[in-house]
């Protein structure tokens, strides 16, 4: 009697280990796949951010007179808040560089995500560029510039809302 008993207890547990096995991989696996599923959310926010910034810049950094209501236009279409209105006002006034005949050239050395939140989809990049200045037909000079942009998530677009030039450019 007592060898049917242990031959029916092994059995049974011949029978349930493998699904109690199963379900313990996967109570461990689908913590794991999101988990990797997260950082490549992450992944994707960080690069689209830094595209975005390095876009905006590059248009900040590149303004013609002869061309600079379209040039403006570019600025205001990866700007929003009180930057894009900033910008849409500039654009109003742009016949008035032809004037001064200014042209500002330059590109983006690198780019940097200081931090992102993720709560209120804001985050802060850092942009070196190099370019340079002539207006009035003046000699360009080569300078340095370390921009520092705050980006918010806009309908499902990172939009630069704050640009600043941080320090003097060399």
């Amino acid at each position: 009697m007592a060898a049917v008993r242990s031959d029916g207890l092994r059995a049974a547990l011949l029978r349930t280990a493998p699904i109690v096995l199963l379900a313990g991989l996967v109570g461990l696996a689908v913590p794991l796949a999101l988990k990797v599923s997260d950082r490549h959310d992450q992944d994707r926010q960080r690069v689209a951010i830094l595209a975005a910034a390095r876009d905006e810049v590059t248009s900040l950094m590149n303004i013609s007179y002869a061309t600079a209501d379209r040039d403006l236009g570019r600025v205001v279409a990866g700007a929003t808040g009180d930057l894009r209105h900033r910008y849409q006002v500039q654009r109003s006034h742009a016949a008035q560089l032809a004037q001064t005949k200014s042209v500002v050239t330059g590109s983006v050395v690198s780019t940097a995500l200081l931090w992102l939140h993720g709560s209120d989809d804001t985050a802060r990049a850092v942009v070196a560029a190099a370019g340079s200045d002539s207006t009035g037909g003046a000699a360009p000079a080569l300078r340095h510039y370390r921009w520092v942009l705050t980006l918010r998530e806009v309908g499902g677009r990172w939009l630069v809302s704050d640009a600043a030039v941080e320090g003097l450019p060399s």
